[in-house]
């Protein structure tokens, strides 16, 4: 594939990515991944800019590439949920299965990114699409978090404060 080939699909894959981020949100009774989805459908948008930049030979300046990566921005997110451990809404096979899914679709964006990065002959469209990857890397990190949580809540909540665990 060419670049102008790669960024079309890409392209393609991020609207995909905001339409099933966007029904995800609707469809989840968790407040958390309510946010979760809605984020990452945000991210989408904000690939698909980036891309239609790239399509128009208009590459972004180095601010657009010097944000947090998705899961720093949503660290404060999950930060907030042992604090509303009783208003949480036990996870259905639904929203499991929408994670699993989700789960494989940004992996297969990450290795069509970090495909395009390594493969490209121009040294700042190379730096976008690692960039991209990067980020695709951060979003499959938060789903398995979610999901992670979602089926083992206590495990996670050790594990993500670090506290000790005490025999009584």
């Amino acid at each position: 594939m060419n670049v102008e080939e790669v960024i079309r699909t890409a392209i393609k894959m991020e609207e995909d990515g905001y339409q099933f981020y966007k029904k995800a949100e609707g469809c989840t009774a968790s407040k958390v991944g309510k946010e979760m989805y809605a984020f990452l459908a945000e991210y989408e948008m904000h690939h698909k800019k980036l891309l239609e930049g790239l399509l128009n030979k208009t590459l972004p300046d180095a601010k657009e590439l010097d944000i947090p990566l998705p899961k720093e921005r949503l660290k404060s997110v999950f930060g907030d949920i042992t604090k509303n451990v009783c208003e949480r809404v036990p996870s259905t096979n639904d929203d499991l299965d929408a994670l699993t899914f989700a789960m494989t679709k940004e992996t297969e964006s990450f290795k069509m990114y970090d495909e395009a990065a390594k493969g490209s002959a121009d040294p700042k469209v190379g730096a976008v699409f690692a960039r991209m990857a990067k980020e695709e890397e951060s979003h499959y990190e938060i789903l398995q978090d979610t999901r992670y949580y979602l089926e083992q809540f206590a495990n996670w909540s050790i594990w993500e404060e670090g506290g000790p665990i005490e025999g009584g």
